[in-house]
Parts: C-alpha cells; structure tokens; sequence
C-alpha cells in the first residue's frame, strides 16, 4: 500500500519535472518569438534589395540613354567638320575647274 510520504514525494517530483518543463517551454516559446523577428528583418531585407534591383535597372537604362545623347553630341562637331571640309573642297574643286576653263579661253 502507498503512504502519504510517497504519494507527498512523488508529488514533489513531478512539481520538479513540471516547473522544469514549463521553463524550457518558456525558453521555446522566447527563441520562437525572436526567430520570427529575425524572419521580419530578413523579409525587410529582400523588400529594400528588389527596390535597389528595381532602381539599378532604371539607373543603368538612364545611364546607356545618357551615353547615347552624349555620343551624338559629340559626333556634332566631327560632322560639321566634315561637312566644313566637304564644303571647302568643293570650292577648290570648282575655282580650280573654272581656272582652268578661263585659262583655256
């Protein structure tokens, strides 16, 4: 037959267990909660790297349209040059030509 001693002891062990029990459920239940903070900062984070993804990629088309309308300003001047030099030789071209018809009067 069982007493009151043991039935007091086996009381007292199992209060030990549960008390020790509920510390660890405590101590889960605080790693859980700071997990899901870290998983809040790590989405935080993927939401700000696709904004910059986002942002670098607009960037890098306004930089190849920059580069774009750079090179045709300037290719202006080479081309007026170009045209200047034409310009000029078509001049000697045409005096050298009438030289030489007034010259073969």
């Amino acid at each position: 037959m069982v007493n009151i001693e043991q039935i007091s002891a086996q009381v007292m062990k199992n209060t030990a267990k549960l008390s020790a029990l509920d510390e660890g459920f405590k101590t889960v239940v605080k790693r859980m909660n700071d997990t899901d903070a870290v998983i809040n900062v790590i989405h935080k984070i993927a939401g700000s790297i696709e904004t910059l993804t986002i942002q670098v990629a607009q960037l890098t088309r306004s930089v190849e349209r920059q580069g774009e309308r750079i090179g045709g300003l300037e290719s202006k001047p080479g081309k007026r040059w170009e045209a200047a030099a034409a310009q000029v030789l078509s001049l000697v071209i045409a005096a050298a030509v009438g030289g030489f018809i007034m010259m073969g009067r």
